[in-house]
């Protein structure tokens, strides 16, 4: 055993004499063992990163596109949970973890408490990486430094897996809304088909006889898609007329507004910005200041401009919007109108039998389409109901949990 050993200790001094002859030769020829530029600047690229302490938690965010993530991908996160708002929620929770600390209990004053975490917390993205690192190093006590750590990316790490949860459940509400809807229309329509269909088993052809078809036939099935497409260009065009007079918003007023008036945007964000510097210039001088009153007078009038001019804009765009629409009204009750006499003609030379037949065939159509609807919307509540169970839900989650650790 002693033999052993010995033999070991000889080995280990050749290696490390070896390995000192080799620095010594490459010293000797920088320019043979000095790396090409391009090498130099792979390693650069994979040179480590600073190590992560054992007492800081670590997030990681969305890793499974983390290879296709900028940097500042991850900064919202990193802003929000060393965020005044954050921290302060985190130390409002009366049964919160950070409430039972030591360090907590050393003030009773939780806003004074909040800014003090504000103040020396360290929220940081880890460069290259989908890593953001939570850390607490000025606080000495290493049970409490753990226990607020986790506290505040639980806290957050809740926050938005609730978010999460509620956008989630308000889509599945959506999707059930539009299933009972099309649910109901698919037994109106099923209904419909069984008396077209019993109507032609009756008088002898069947559902898919032969009966007369050709041009007219043809005509008709065509003639009926424009007359379904027009009626509902009007029902659109109606409600947009009334909803426009009720003096309801609708996404084209803003898109028309921005089309007729398009130095609004400019004005709304000059004042943004003015009131951004009277506030920084209320900030540093005071709001006595001769300067911030005057800025506020100007922002008050710029403001009382903007607003009559944006209403006037508004009024315009309402007003052309309602003559479109009542324009695109008017055309298709025209074509509907043409279209409905052509379709009665057909329906008199067809006979009652064949138009029962065409009816079918486009309540059959419509049937599979709001049945295909109905199916893909199951599904798809279905998959959300199964996501919310899910870790996957949120792009946020934990990597490394804090330890206790002594204070350095």
């Amino acid at each position: 055993m002693r033999s052993f050993a010995l033999r070991r200790r000889r080995a280990l001094v050749c290696l490390f004499s070896l390995c000192l002859a080799g620095l010594i030769l490459q010293s000797s020829s920088p320019a043979q063992t000095a790396p090409p530029p391009d090498a130099r600047a792979r390693d650069a690229a994979a040179a480590p990163v600073t190590p992560i302490s054992a007492s800081a938690a670590v997030l990681i965010v969305d890793p499974l596109s983390a290879g296709n993530m900028a940097a500042d991908s991850d900064a919202p996160h990193a802003v929000t949970i060393a965020s005044e708002q954050h921290l302060h929620r985190v130390i409002a929770k009366a049964a919160g973890e950070s409430r039972k600390t030591h360090w907590f209990k050393e003030s009773d004053n939780p806003i004074e408490r909040a800014d003090w975490l504000r103040d020396h917390l360290r929220v940081a993205v880890l460069p290259g990486t989908a890593l953001i690192q939570v850390s607490l190093e000025d606080l000495a006590d290493p049970v409490d430094r753990q226990t607020i750590v986790e506290d505040i990316c639980s806290t957050y790490l809740e926050g938005q897996r609730s978010e999460r949860t509620n956008q989630l459940l308000d889509r599945t509400t959506m999707l059930n809304n539009v299933r009972i809807k099309n649910e109901a229309r698919l037994k109106e329509l099923r209904a419909d088909m069984r008396e077209k269909q019993l109507k032609l088993n009756l008088e002898g052809s069947g559902v898919g006889g032969t009966g007369r078809t050709g041009v007219k036939d043809m005509e008709l099935t065509k003639l009926v898609e424009v007359q379904i497409d027009a009626q509902l260009r009007i029902v659109k065009a109606q409600g947009l007329v009334d909803a426009l007079v009720q003096g309801k918003d609708s996404p084209q007023i803003d898109e028309t507004v921005q089309r007729m008036a398009p130095f609004l945007h400019n004005d709304r964000d000059q004042l943004h910005q003015l009131e951004a510097t009277r506030d920084q210039l209320a900030e540093q001088t005071g709001a006595d200041n001769p300067k911030v009153k005057d800025l506020t007078q100007r922002l008050e009038r710029l403001r009382t401009t903007y607003k009559t001019q944006s209403e006037e804009a508004s009024t315009r765009a309402r007003n052309q919007l309602i003559e479109e629409a009542r324009q695109e009204a008017a055309s298709a009750e025209a074509v509907l109108k043409g279209v409905v006499a052509r379709v009665q003609a057909l329906k008199e030379d067809l006979g009652e039998l064949n138009s029962a037949a065409t009816q079918y065939a486009i309540l059959r159509k419509e049937e599979r389409a709001v049945s295909d609807q109905v199916r893909s919307t199951r599904e798809q509540v279905e998959q959300i109901m199964a996501l919310i169970s899910s870790a996957s839900a949120v792009e946020i989650r934990w990597h490394l949990h804090p330890e206790v650790t002594p204070a350095r």
